[in-house]
């Protein structure tokens, strides 16, 4: 059990009520579900706007920041100058602590969460532990109040939804879609992508390394796909599908690759070794397919004996201070559980931890084949590099029950449930260049980074020869010379006739492409402390204003008084 506990900043005191904590039936002027960083920002704003606010922890939440604070250390980021506002304090604060110059966008995700610790803490925000929402009362087009699995209730005039899940718009009921919808003008790279490689992310296929691409036409690495090679009645590989009956473009209710960000060094006096013996419920046959790759590299020469060839082959190693890395899924077989997650945004909460847990064993499993595993396909100079590798010590001491020390806290969860609204955010809006006009000029928030999709499946393809392919990938840049678009607030907002007191922060209007794009953990600060003062906004007004009818001129305006907007954060309707 996770004890009480209190942290201190300044004068003030934030309690953090535990997972026992029942609080029974409190009341707010506005309610932010989710501990994540857009959460802690969409609170922060509300109030310091002089608003009551509680911050709820979502399900299996037990510690403040979202993937920030539970295992992503590496911000993807293509211009800097996208963003500012209470993002930009919060990577300088983490900085400070690290003892690492302005501006720099890599950090250790402890420093994260003592920074948002200290945040909350500064301005009285009481955060209580859930462990998920499971009723919403709701009245004429209105969130009344929410319970959770502890037996608490929470009423407000205004709810924010800043969960990687979407868990408060699903239980009340918004209109939402999982997977990929088919590919139009707006979304070129939607829907099945087949084994095309238009989009970019060839490197994360079954491929000869980069070094040899200008010297062979065809670089696929021609697998078999089946548990006997060349009999097609042993059966497909655990972890290889059939191929989709599918036109290629057609939408479908395929979820992109969830894993999680390790935190990891090669330093002896730090590191935490992966266990020596197989874990519960290894299967060695679970990993056939590294092995039959780890051959065929061997085999084409393809596997360079150096003593960073982890790095360079399996694992993608972000230096974030200290000997420690941010760790990241890196080609064909690594830390990404391809296929995994395609049930992960509709199940129930029980359900949805057997998927987590089956995350982790993929990972812990892929380490003890790789590092340990009695097989002679794995060459000894590969074994040896991913040996040098563990956990961090110094990280994740306080694990959820159940999980182990040093594991990262949050799964990555790149991509949920998304909410259909009004407006929909679509490819063609991430891409628009330069001197193009915006469909809406409501924006709250900036993004810049690509528009990009981990894969979605593993398939057995029958040409030129039977092997597996890894599907849905694609890596595709975003428009204009400094490489910002505008996220506008009609995106946050769900349709009138469902909900009037409403805002989603993470699961946002927008389509499988335009997502890659916006998930990014400095945009979703910036739209949570943007819906943060639009819920106080309304939630000060006289008489009801509901969210679709939030003045953005008046949110604009405020948004660019407050103290921490320390860079512009709006840069295309300035």
């Amino acid at each position: 059990m996770v004890s009480r506990r209190s942290f201190l900043g300044g004068a003030a005191a934030t309690l953090l009520y535990p997972l026992s904590a029942r609080a029974g039936h409190l009341s707010f002027d506005i309610v932010v579900y989710g501990a994540t960083s857009g959460g802690i920002a969409a609170a922060f704003e509300a109030k310091r706007q002089g608003r009551s606010v509680a911050l709820v922890g979502g399900w299996r939440e037990s510690h403040l920041g979202g993937m920030m604070s539970g295992g992503l250390g590496y911000s993807d980021v293509d211009s800097p100058r996208a963003y500012g506002g209470l993002a930009r304090y919060v990577i300088d604060r983490i900085n400070e602590r690290a003892g690492h110059p302005p501006g720099t966008f890599a950090f250790q995700p402890r420093f994260a969460e003592a920074v948002f610790q200290d945040l909350l803490a500064r301005h009285d925000i009481p955060v209580f532990w859930s462990l998920g929402v499971t009723q919403v009362r709701k009245e004429n087009g209105l969130i009344v109040e929410i319970a959770t699995t502890m037996g608490q209730t929470f009423a407000a005039k205004v709810f924010i939804d800043a969960s990687y899940e979407g868990d408060l718009a699903d239980k009340a009921g918004v209109t939402t879609f999982i997977g990929r919808e088919a590919a139009s003008p707006q979304d070129l790279y939607n829907g099945y992508r087949n084994v095309f490689n238009d989009g970019g992310g060839s490197n994360h296929n079954f491929v000869r390394p980069r070094f040899f691409l200008k010297f062979l036409a065809d670089r696929h690495i021609y697998l078999d796909p089946f548990v006997t090679p060349s009999d097609p009645a042993s059966g497909l590989l655990p972890g290889v599908r059939e191929r989709p009956q599918l036109t290629s473009a057609s939408g479908d209710g395929a979820v992109q690759a969830y894993n999680f960000r390790l935190t990891m060094t090669r330093d002896p006096r730090a590191r935490v070794p992966f266990a020596s013996t197989p874990s519960d419920g290894y299967k060695k046959a679970n990993y056939e397919i590294l092995f039959r790759y780890l051959e065929a590299l061997r085999d084409g020469g393809f596997l360079k004996p150096t003593s960073t060839m982890a790095e360079e082959n399996f694992l993608l190693c972000n230096n974030i201070g200290d000997g420690l890395y941010d760790v990241n899924n890196r080609g064909a077989v690594s830390l990404d559980h391809v296929g995994g997650s395609w049930s992960y945004p509709s199940a129930s909460y029980a359900e949805r931890g057997l998927i987590w847990k089956e995350h982790e064993r993929w990972i812990r499993g892929l380490f003890y084949a790789f590092q340990h595993e009695n097989d002679p396909r794995v060459p000894e100079s590969v074994r040896e590099s991913m040996r040098a590798f563990g956990l961090a010590d110094n990280h994740y001491l306080d694990p959820f029950p159940g999980d182990e020390r040093h594991w990262p806290y949050q799964l990555y969860v790149r991509e949920s449930q998304r909410m259909v609204s009004d407006f929909v955010l679509h490819g063609a809006d991430i891409a628009a260049r330069d001197g193009s006009e915006p469909r809406s000029l409501s924006t709250i928030a900036a993004g810049s980074y690509n528009r990009d999709s981990h894969h979605t499946q593993r398939i057995a393809v029958p040409l030129p020869v039977w092997h597996i392919r890894n599907e849905g990938n694609f890596e595709v840049g975003n428009g204009g010379k400094d490489k910002i678009f505008p996220i506008p607030y009609e995106v946050t907002v769900p349709r009138r006739a469902e909900y009037r007191n409403l805002l989603v922060a993470f699961c946002v209007s927008a389509t499988h492409e335009a997502f890659g794009a916006f998930r990014m953990e400095l945009t979703l600060m910036q739209v949570g402390q943007s819906l943060g003062m639009a819920a106080a906004m309304i939630a000060e007004h006289p008489c009801f204003l509901a969210v679709q009818d939030v003045p953005y001129a008046d949110l604009r305006r405020r948004l660019l008084q407050t103290p921490e907007t320390t860079k512009p954060y709006l840069p295309q309707t300035n």
